[in-house]
């Protein structure tokens, strides 16, 4: 609520976007855990202009 008032947005909104950062983090650990060849695949195909 805090974080809404002060940002001007909804509470709903800041909700939505914390939800997003949790979801992304674990992927992030998913892709990245054990570095394996499956992993860096998974990762290049993601995000091709960073490899």
């Amino acid at each position: 609520l805090r974080i809404a008032r002060g940002s001007g947005t909804s509470v709903r909104d800041v909700n939505r976007l914390i939800q997003q950062l949790i979801q992304t983090n674990k992927l992030v650990k998913q892709l990245t855990g054990v570095g394996s060849k499956k992993a860096r695949r998974k990762m290049k195909n993601l995000f091709p202009f960073t490899m």
